[in-house]
């Protein structure tokens, strides 16, 4: 089909994503649109854009899974307007959790709609394409329709279905003139979730390689494909090899993604499990905590009664929320541990006042991808993604701050609800700033927190770059970086007198686009590096040639920070790591220490000097890379790091896989 001037084409799913963009597109074509979709106030804005260019198109509100809606459509189609060149079918439902809390309906709506409904369409069109001989059929797949994902049962078997389907009958009908196209985009920035009561937190954690591309780059993809007769479209081309590799050698595919735990969701990774007593440790599994009771409050009412009835949960009764990786922060021997992971929901997202409520056993990292699909962001994208919101409203947690914004999460938290320990619910909120200061960086003795809302803003591109300096050229260039207006996170290399700073900063009329770099970055920092140190520190005993390895380890990293880990717009979401929450191969441990900026220079020698030194007495030093972050001055927490002024932090950090990390941070100290 060379030209689509004239002809009839209709478009299932076109009241919005990816049906609304192929129809803006054809109608641009001048092909004469039908839009069909449950939305009639949706069709109607698509079918007032298209008529504001000149385009010609009928909305008709239809239910696709329904056989006889569909022919009644059709045939009407057929009586006022012609016969049907173009078919695109882009409707579709689904949702994504365990099979076992499947409802009736979220097995039978996909397999309906696509599944049926695709059926349904095309048996109403082909009779007449086939006595034309043309026609061109467009089915849109998904990465569902190649893999058989988990947590996604129904979902997968509809896609499957369509993928066979839509394979079968081109060729039956390839030699009638009709071309059965199949289309499968990776990830879309389309509104499905809200439409269809999805938790991203179940796709697997594969999914995030792929880029983002929109409903246009789409509906560009489908024309190409109906102008060239080509039966399978799959992009970006990383998903194209994926499918192809799975294809190929589909045992070891599957293996491969299991094992680097890719396969598995998120909500799967990080549900929260019943620990017993005696189970009860932090992340790396060096502190046992042994509380009498170990408590999972799904209310508030819950949390009152455990407050209020000591014979049954005695004193002290801690809240176990996690700081920094999953560390149950909460030493309650003899009492109560009340573990607040099931306090989980979102409760809110108001565009108008720009904050976002949830309650406090929610992970950050899950309100973080839940504003990014509104085009919402958090002011502080921290990298410990396990974080709780109610820890984040209380502890000083905090990342690199960019130019006019603070640096620690809890300075953006604007209100909270808290049980104190007589039971009685109480609401500090900035009504009371002095209260909502001391709030801030009270670490939860204030009462136990149940609800939290944080300001957020619009999302914007994130760029990122590194580069890599001596001590002698950082300090000459301090001075200008300082006064760059950016974001400054650097990695410290004591034992080769060099630093790298990581450089970020917002284009704010620039939309997120790419997640290279921050899957490189992450994956080097959460995996690679703590691994290989590990590695050498366990099996390699001769410490000078560990040592050697390990500083050329680190120099590679610098490489690629410097030539690969870098983007002009990058998701700052993407910033956020969502670690295990067992210890593994790659569990570290750090420590944070923030000095006066305008001290930071001889500070840092000293530091290193002091690393040097304490290796050359001991034989100790720490296996990982060490880090730091430029704070601006902050009084919003009453202990805040920076409270007297901007700071500058020099963090050890280490897989603490010998003994000596904590008698080197009583040196430091």
């Amino acid at each position: 089909m060379k030209s689509f001037v004239g002809k009839l084409a209709v478009i299932t799913g076109g009241s919005q994503g990816i049906g609304r963009a192929i129809a803006i597109l054809l109608a641009k074509q001048e092909c004469q649109i039908i839009l069909l979709a449950r939305d009639q106030s949706g069709l109607e804005r698509v079918a007032s854009t298209i008529t504001q260019f000149g385009g010609v198109v009928t909305p008709m509100v239809c239910d696709v899974g329904d056989q006889g809606q569909v022919q009644r459509v059709f045939d009407n189609i057929e009586q006022h307007h012609g016969r049907v060149d173009i078919l695109v079918n882009c409707a579709g439902v689904g949702s994504f959790k365990e099979f076992a809390d499947h409802r009736p309906a979220d097995c039978n709506d996909p397999l309906q709609v696509p599944g049926l409904a695709t059926i349904y369409t095309c048996r109403a069109v082909v009779k007449s394409m086939k006595r034309s001989g043309s026609g061109a059929i467009v089915n849109v797949l998904t990465p569902a329709s190649y893999f058989p994902l988990p947590y996604m049962a129904s979902y997968t078997a509809s896609r499957w279905a369509l993928n066979g389907f839509s394979q079968s009958l081109h060729h039956e009908l390839k030699s009638h003139g009709i071309c059965v196209s199949r289309v499968c985009p990776g990830r879309v920035d389309t509104d499905y979730l809200e439409n269809n009561e999805t938790d991203i937190g179940w796709w697997p954690r594969i999914s995030s390689v792929f880029p983002i591309v929109s409903p246009e780059t789409v509906a560009h993809r489908v024309l190409d494909g109906i102008r060239h007769n080509k039966k399978e479209i799959i992009f970006p081309r990383l998903l194209w090899l994926f499918v192809r590799s799975y294809q190929l050698f589909p045992n070891l595919v599957i293996w491969l993604l299991e094992s680097l735990r890719l396969f598995q969701p998120p909500n799967v990774l990080n549900r929260t499990k019943k620990i017993s007593a005696i189970e009860a440790r932090n992340w790396e599994e060096s502190i046992a905590l042994e509380p009498a009771v170990v408590s999972y409050p799904e209310s508030t009412d819950e949390v009152v009664r455990i407050l209020t009835n000591p014979a049954k949960y005695p004193s002290p009764v801690r809240t176990a929320g996690s700081r920094h990786s999953t560390t149950h922060c909460a030493v309650s021997d003899g009492g109560t541990l009340m573990i607040m992971r099931n306090l989980d929901k979102i409760i809110s997202i108001d565009l108008d006042a720009m904050t976002v409520t949830a309650e406090a056993g929610a992970l950050y990292i899950d309100v973080a991808k839940k504003l990014e699909q509104k085009q919402l962001q958090f002011f502080v994208n921290v990298e410990i993604g396990n974080l709780t919101m109610g820890s984040a409203a209380c502890t000083g947690t905090k990342d690199a701050s960019f130019p006019g914004e603070n640096g620690q999460i809890c300075s953006y938290l604007k209100s909270a609800k808290l049980v104190k320990a007589d039971g009685s619910v109480i609401q500090i909120d900035d009504s009371e700033p002095a209260l909502l200061q001391a709030l801030r960086s009270s670490y939860g003795l204030f009462g136990t927190l149940i609800e939290v809302c944080f300001h957020i803003k619009p999302i914007s591109a994130m760029v990122v770059s590194h580069r890599s300096y001596t001590l002698d050229q950082f300090e000459n260039a301090l001075p200008e970086i300082c006064a760059s207006n950016k974001s400054i996170m650097y990695y410290l290399f004591p034992f080769t007198n060099t630093i790298t700073v990581e450089f970020r900063h917002y284009e704010k009329n620039k939309k997120p686009v790419g997640r290279k770099a921050w899957l490189v970055r992450n994956l080097a920092w959460k995996t690679i590096a703590p691994a290989f140190s590990a590695i050498l520190t366990r099996s390699l005993k001769h410490k000078p040639s560990r040592f050697f390895l390990i500083d050329w380890f680190y120099r590679f990293l610098q490489f690629l920070l410097n030539n690969i880990v870098k983007s002009d717009a990058s998701f700052p979401a993407d910033q956020i790591i969502r670690y295990p929450e067992r210890k593994g191969l790659s569990k570290y441990t750090f420590s944070i220490w923030a000095f006066p900026e305008r001290n930071i220079i001889p500070t840092m020698r000293a530091y290193y000097c002091f690393c040097q030194d304490y290796y050359k007495k001991t034989g100790y030093r720490c296996d990982m890379l060490n880090v730091g972050y430029r704070i601006d001055q902050d009084q919003n927490p009453i202990f805040s790091y920076s409270y007297d002024g901007p700071v500058m932090t020099l963090d050890p950090v280490c897989t603490a896989n010998e003994p000596g990390w904590d008698d080197f941070l009583l040196s430091y100290n």
